[in-house]
């Protein structure tokens, strides 16, 4: 769902236009997914961000729009479910991820199998891993039980706006991802999978009705939202040294993964 109006970013553009090292984040997104095991890509999208709509109509992409109200992340969840044409389970991806890989959809997408593919899952990664890298954090986990806003940083979960929605309600996902709503929904039925450099932890006891996947990955934690997050994102992007030993990691996790 790209249909966010991204108002803390104060960027000239709409949120999931505005360039991440020259590059359009929606575009970069798109790009990810497109190199990905998903296998159809739906863009929601809002009168709240027409320019978005347009460069994404006029893109030789293979990326179906989805016109929604743009009143919230659940609204339009719903009504992109409402589309006979899309099925669960659904991943959506915030547009606000432009260090996103195929990779680290891939591995999203094998640790939902892992845990049986039913139910919804919410992807998070630690406050702490978020404050070491220089981003900001404008949302946590909400927890049963507890408040989270109280949580110490070691412990508390922030969400990266990224979640499988399984044969559940929209609702099992809403506390779980970015106030701007700046998200790309696509359909994850029929795929398979690669790994990445991600740590996970499980952080249930059973799977239904919904999980929390952990991870300390990058690619996943920089959500731009304000300023100072699009420049560390761009840094992360254009710096040599970080992109090879980005790669190396996943090379070397590839190549484990066939062992």
């Amino acid at each position: 769902m790209c249909g966010g109006k991204g108002t803390r970013l104060e960027s000239d553009h709409e949120k999931p236009l505005h360039p991440i090292a020259g590059v359009a984040m929606v575009d970069r997104v798109v790009g990810a997914l497109e190199s990905s095991q998903i296998e159809t890509i739906y863009a929601a999208v809002s009168p709240n961000a027409p320019e978005t709509h347009a460069h994404l109509s006029e893109s030789d992409r293979d990326v179906r729009l989805v016109d929604t109200a743009g009143e919230g992340y659940v609204a339009d969840l719903l009504a992109a479910l409402d589309r006979p044409e899309i099925s669960q389970p659904l991943l959506t991806v915030a547009a606000d991820l432009p260090l996103l890989s195929a990779a680290a959809v891939d591995r999203v997408l094998a640790t939902y199998d892992e845990r049986g593919a039913t139910g919804s899952m919410t992807v998070c990664v630690p406050e702490s891993r978020k404050r070491e890298l220089g981003v900001s954090v404008d949302s946590r986990l909400e927890r049963t039980g507890g408040d989270a806003a109280t949580a110490p940083d070691e412990t508390a979960l922030v969400p990266t706006g990224i979640n499988v929605v399984g044969e559940t309600t929209a609702d099992d996902t809403s506390d779980h991802t970015t106030t701007d709503n700046d998200t790309t929904a696509h359909n994850t039925t029929d795929h398979t999978t690669t790994d990445n450099n991600t740590t996970d932890h499980d952080t249930t006891d059973d799977t239904p009705p919904s999980m929390t996947y952990v991870t300390d990955d990058p690619r996943l934690a920089i959500n731009v939202n304000r300023r100072e997050d699009a420049h560390i994102a761009a840094t992360h992007i254009r710096d040599p040294e970080t992109r090879a030993t980005r790669a190396a990691r996943e090379t070397d996790d590839s190549r484990s993964d066939e062992r």
